[in-house]
């Protein structure tokens, strides 16, 4: 045998490839095996599918548009004690029936173009609709609110039923099973049929069903006078009536607007023309003269619904169509937070006319009331005789809160972050705000001069609140205010004119502001301070349950620490020295007011609950209140909670008291700072531990004066003759205030001293 190298190399070679043959063909045939097997597994799968599709097919019944029509099985409302508050029967809803050839083409034109253009050319469903039904299954979580297609919408928003069942098999299903009622309600019904019943069953917010019922509400007119602009604005609304309501959020409402009206003009419905005049034509301030009155319904069953349906969209995206569907037949059981005997109370109170006087005979009012360790709305009124409209005014009316941000937007974060101290002091005289130069306006035109925190916090001291800003800082400020809750603050906008404004500025301190806020936003920042520092998101149901008593959606205050302890009873301490209610020393009040005296506030708390009036009119025309909202909160607080007096605000132990001068902030000097010729200006104050002050007064200064002179004493006048005088040392104002008969005269700022003594010796002498 050769069993040379090249040989041996050879044979190797030879033994190789028989290997790699053999295992080639072992790899095939598993290779084969397993792609039959898969193949096997398909085509079972498409067979099982195919198999439970026709089952499903055969297993949904025909739908008609008869059979749409929802049968009624209410809904009903209950109070904190579980008490029937109202059902909901036809009164709460707005609907008024109208044939297609009554309805703008205009306006379903525009639904079809942002909802469903390709409506005239399917069969109930698409390609699309089918893919993306079977995706939505593996890749959401839930089964509502993923059709685009209008048949398919108009099916699911009037299906009594509701699935809370989740899971994969359940979402196939249930796509499937839309896609098969529509491609049956197709087959029964026409197409203008299918879009007529939908414009006359889609929802709006506030009860309002149908476009033609929308168009009343809105602009006072019948759908078939809508103008092009008007039909979208409407148009704008169906995907989420609360997001896009053009009173409540006009500027989302008009960039959807502009996206429909781009959207037609791409399909050809219409022509550029006509979108840049519909875009000129000013539809939107035919709104605000609109506000008719709606529904029966409660401002708070009103805030409540909505607070629901904002959840229930959050959790299983749901629209509004389908939420007043369920409202109607889903026989829900929704237990409020409201207090039904608080309620009542807070009513009369608020209706009785004997209470409103002078130019404020005819104003508005509202009122909340939350309490405070819970977040839960107990009382809510949107009006005297529970006037309701288009906006809710707790819940959606902005209005400016005026010197209210004196405590809320300058003391309240001044305080927390250590800038300021209730010692601190800030001269009462004339000022500009720094960043506009705009005049500060002083109380009732008169300038107190130097000034405490805690002094100027009760009386609504607008230049000190102004001064102290300055040291807070409106970035701070914005911050705090936002964690407090005011949700229609603006950092940045731009105006009519293309010019940037905001509310980070210096002004922020006397409320001025872009939007306003809302009374509940109002009464939930407020609260913290009864609730020592911390914030409860506001809830007005705690649980709903359906027809089978299932839980549906259960809802728990989310509180979080907004500021110190220390802060909230720093401020509360500082408020109780206005209080005018001895019987109830426990219930703490801030009053405020713009510039324009539009709006009018009170607010306050007790150790469980926080209160807010607000009074003003509609048209916001100038008036004087003569203190009507400060009485009637009064009124109401007192009923509110009458066992505050039994409970107190507990001091943080990081809390403690230093004397101080309450001309300069500083440690006071004794005998000086409690001899001004005014009386004693010490005080025993409140501070955290890192804010004691550690050096004494330097504002009041002592002088003896002979008063045969009038001069400084000299060596040579008797002390028989010495007159001791307490003076300030402040800068030069040209205006006087309240301080300026108290500052030291310039005479006694130079070394000349008494010489009467010295000439009365000099001629004994001579």
């Amino acid at each position: 045998m050769n069993f040379n190298e090249k040989s041996v190399s050879k044979k190797k070679k030879a033994l190789t490839f028989y290997t790699m043959r053999r295992k080639g063909k072992v790899y095939l045939f598993l290779f084969k095996t397993v792609l039959i097997g898969f193949l096997a597994i398909f085509l079972a799968f498409c067979g099982l599918t195919l198999g439970f599709m026709q089952a499903l097919y055969h297993d949904t019944p025909p739908v008609t548009i008869e059979s749409l029509k929802i049968p009624e099985s209410l809904s009903i409302l209950y109070d904190n004690q579980g008490e029937q508050i109202l059902s909901m029967d036809n009164s709460y809803f707005q609907q008024e029936y109208t044939s297609l050839n009554r309805i703008p083409q205009d306006l379903q034109n525009a639904i079809i173009a942002i909802e469903d253009p390709e409506f005239y050319s399917h069969d109930g469903i698409d390609g699309y609709s089918i893919i993306n039904s079977i995706l939505d299954g593996f890749t959401k979580e839930n089964i509502y609110g993923n059709s685009s297609l209008i048949t398919e919408q108009l099916i699911e928003n009037l299906d009594p039923d509701f699935q809370t069942n989740n899971n994969f098999f359940s979402r196939l299903e249930y796509g499937l099973r839309l896609h098969f009622k529509s491609i049956s309600l197709e087959k029964n019904a026409s197409k203008p049929q299918i879009l007529e019943y939908y414009l006359n069953t889609i929802s709006f917010s506030n009860g309002i069903i149908g476009v033609n019922a929308a168009s009343k509400a809105y602009f006072n007119k019948d759908v078939s006078e809508l103008t092009l602009s008007e039909c979208t604005i409407l148009t704008a609304m169906i995907s989420d009536p609360y997001e896009y309501d053009p009173l409540t959020h006009m500027d989302q409402n008009k960039s959807r607007r502009l996206l429909i009206l781009e959207s037609m003009e791409e399909q050809g419905y219409i022509t550029e023309k006509n979108m840049r005049a519909a875009l000129k034509e000013d539809s939107y301030s035919e709104l605000s003269a609109s506000k008719t009155k709606l529904s029966s319904l409660s401002s708070f069953s009103e805030a409540a619904l909505e607070n629901l349906f904002s959840d229930l969209k959050e959790k299983y995206n749901i629209n509004a169509t389908k939420f007043y569907t369920l409202l109607i037949s889903g026989n829900l059981h929704i237990y409020t937070t409201q207090n039904t005997a608080l309620q009542a109370k807070a009513e009369t109170i608020l209706n009785n006319s004997s209470y409103y006087s002078g130019e404020a005979k005819d104003a508005q009012s509202s009122f909340t009331l939350i309490e405070q360790s819970t977040g839960q709305v107990q009382v809510m009124i949107g009006g005297r005789n529970q006037k309701n409209f288009l906006i809710n005014q707790p819940t959606e009316d902005t209005r400016q809160p005026g010197t209210l941000f004196h405590v809320l937007a300058t003391y309240l974060p001044g305080l927390d972050t250590g800038t300021l101290t209730l010692a601190s002091t800030y001269d009462d005289s004339p000022y500009q705000y720094l960043d506009n130069k705009k005049e500060v306006e002083s109380k009732d035109g008169i300038y107190d001069g130097i000034t405490t925190i805690r002094e100027a916090m009760s009386n609504e001291m607008n230049i000190i609140a102004a001064r102290a800003q300055t040291d807070v800082t409106a970035p701070v400020s914005y911050q705090y205010l936002t964690n407090l809750g005011f949700q229609h603050l603006t950092e940045s906008t731009l105006d009519s004119n293309g010019n940037t404004i905001t509310d980070v500025q210096q002004s922020i301190c006397s409320g001025s502001l872009i939007n306003g806020v809302t009374n509940l936003e109002v009464t939930q920042a407020v609260s913290t301070l009864g609730n020592s520092g911390y914030t409860s998101d506001p809830i007005m149901y705690t649980r709903v349950c359906d027809k089978n008593n299932q839980i549906l959606i259960e809802q728990e205050s989310c509180s979080k620490k907004t500021i110190h302890p220390s802060t909230a009873f720093l401020i509360t301490d500082a408020l109780s020295d206005a209080s005018t209610n001895p019987d109830f020393s426990n219930l703490i009040q801030i009053s405020g007011s713009n510039q324009e005296k539009t709006d009018y506030w009170c607010t306050g708390y007790t150790p469980n609950m926080t209160g807010t009036l607000w009074l003003g009119y509609a048209d916001q025309h100038s008036f004087e209140s003569n203190d009507t909202e400060k009485q009637i909160w009064t009124k109401i607080m007192k009923e509110m909670d009458p066992n505050s007096t039994s409970s107190s605000f507990s001091k943080p132990s990081n809390l403690v008291t230093a004397t101080i001068c309450q001309e300069s902030g500083k440690l006071a000097v004794s005998s000086i700072c409690d001899q001004d010729p005014r009386g004693d200006r010490t005080r025993t104050e409140y501070f955290t531990t890192d804010t004691v002050p550690t050096t004494t007064c330097n504002t009041h200064v002592e002088v003896t004066i002979c008063k045969k002179s009038g001069m400084l004493i000299s060596n040579d006048c008797p002390k028989e003759d010495y007159i001791r005088k307490i003076y300030l040392v402040l800068p030069d104002i040209d205006q006087e205030t309240a301080d300026s008969r108290y500052i030291l005269p310039k005479r006694y700022m130079t070394d000349r001293r008494c010489t009467f003594h010295s000439h009365s010796q000099k001629e004994t002498q001579d």
